[in-house]
């Protein structure tokens, strides 16, 4: 199972305090100052958030009842968005991977691709996909197209429309998509060397569209590179064997950036300009030194890395905005712990 996917199956174990509620207390905030935004069942730990000017948008749920939700930016009610109906939940048990894009939310549940207006309204059936039993690790979509991942390796494309989901190419089923407007990208599956990544210890990061249905290795990455994938403004940030923070060019495809010696690295995001990255707390009784949780930022120009927040717990799937860094973290609730979104000013 991929690494951020069992991530968030352990963190939705965990329980949560009641539905809707958006009262705790973050663990050990001692820089930073984080809002607290929502607290319930959270699902979407690993998968990163989505935002656009008004909501975030995450998945709920414990075991096989998921649902995806939002929430305002400065707090307070949750919408659920699908299931669309009270009667629905336990029925229609959407996988908790999810995308935004242009006003639209894509989801996946057993059979089917659906798409939803953001705001909330009906849902549309976009596409059939196989009944087996796979489920949706990763979905991005773009003005003509939605991309989806599976958790046998498989990548399909969808015409935004709806239509026949065209099965692209076979990938490393330990990673996420993302795309650039024009194209999903993704490390592809173990099948040998290749002329872009000719070492048998790599894999080809691929480029594909329902547009160029064949995919095209643009470049060659560490198996254990692709984590938190990020992509915006032609650069690509990863997270490196949860050690080092990467940005790469995509055209051509280049090393631009790299932060090392980050020790519990989990999550990456990029607007394009900044690398935004989080750490997770350790306590010491492992290889890791102890140190506190953080979510930290560099220019991809140069500088030195500044703490935006320290503390907390496991600070995870990081989303932006121009003025703030939404992430999901443990915090304390009715002397237990729960999982809730959060957010720190950006600078």
């Amino acid at each position: 199972m991929p690494r951020l996917l069992a991530a968030c199956l352990a963190a939705a174990s965990l329980g949560a305090c009641s539905a809707g509620a958006s009262s705790g207390t973050p663990v050990n905030p001692t820089l930073g100052n984080p809002e607290l935004l929502y607290a319930d069942q959270i699902y979407s730990y690993g998968i990163p958030l989505q935002v656009d000017a008004t909501s975030v948008y995450f998945a709920v749920g414990q075991s096989t009842v998921k649902q995806v939700m939002s929430v305002p930016k400065a707090g307070g009610t949750a919408t659920r968005l699908l299931p669309k109906t009270e009667a629905e939940i336990g029925t229609f048990s959407y996988h908790p991977a999810f995308a935004l894009h242009a006003g639209t939310i894509y989801a996946c549940r057993t059979g089917e691709l659906d798409a939803v207006p953001a705001i909330g309204g009906d849902v549309t059936k976009l596409a059939a996909l196989p009944s087996d039993g796979k489920v949706c690790l990763s979905i991005a979509a773009t003005d003509d197209a939605v991309y989806v991942l599976r958790t046998d390796g498989a990548i399909y494309g969808v015409a935004a429309g709806g239509g026949s989901a065209i099965r692209l190419d076979d990938a490393d089923d330990n990673n996420l998509i993302v795309t650039d407007g024009q194209a999903a990208y993704y490390v592809g599956g173990w099948s040998g060397p290749s002329s872009a990544c000719p070492s048998a210890i790599f894999l080809g990061l691929r480029r594909v569209s329902l547009g160029a249905p064949t995919p095209v290795e643009i470049g060659c990455l560490d198996e254990a590179g692709f984590q938190s994938p990020s992509l915006a403004g032609g650069l690509l940030a990863t997270v490196f064997a949860h050690t080092e923070v990467d940005a790469f060019a995509l055209a051509p495809f280049d090393s631009v950036r790299t932060v090392t010696n980050q020790a519990a690295a989990f999550s990456v995001v990029t607007d394009g300009h900044d690398l935004i990255w989080s750490r997770w707390a350790e306590d010491g009784t492992g290889t890791i030194p102890r140190q506190p949780a953080s979510i930290q930022r560099v220019a991809i120009s140069g500088g030195t890395p500044a703490l935006l927040m320290s503390g907390g717990a496991h600070p995870a799937s990081l989303a932006l905005d121009e003025s703030f860094v939404y992430f999901i973290d443990e915090i304390a609730v009715d002397g237990g712990s729960s999982y809730a979104i959060e957010r720190i000013a950006r600078p």
